[in-house]
C-alpha cells in the first residue's frame, strides 16, 4: 500500500521544511482514510451482490418490475 505520499512529496522530502512535513504526513493520513472507505464500500457492495445472488427473492432493487399503467 505504501506511505501514500505522491511522487514529488517522496523525491523533495529532504528539501521541506518541518511544517511542509507535517502537512504531507497530514495530506497522507486523508489519503489513508479516504483508501480505507473505499475498501470498505467496495466490499459492502461486494456482500449486497453476494446475499442478492443468494436470495433472489429477496431483492428489491430489480428493475424487471413492472409499473401498473393506466390503460382506461
Amino acid at each position: 500500500m505504501g506511505c501514500f505520499r505522491n511522487r514529488d512529496e517522496r523525491f523533495q522530502w529532504m528539501n521541506l521544511s518541518d511544517q511542509q512535513k507535517q502537512n504531507v504526513v497530514r495530506l497522507c493520513l486523508q489519503r489513508k482514510r479516504r483508501r480505507q472507505y473505499a475498501l470498505y464500500k467496495a466490499k459492502q457492495q461486494q456482500l449486497l451482490q453476494q446475499q442478492a445472488q443468494q436470495n433472489p427473492q429477496f431483492d428489491f432493487s430489480d428493475d424487471t418490475l413492472q409499473k401498473p399503467t393506466d390503460t382506461d
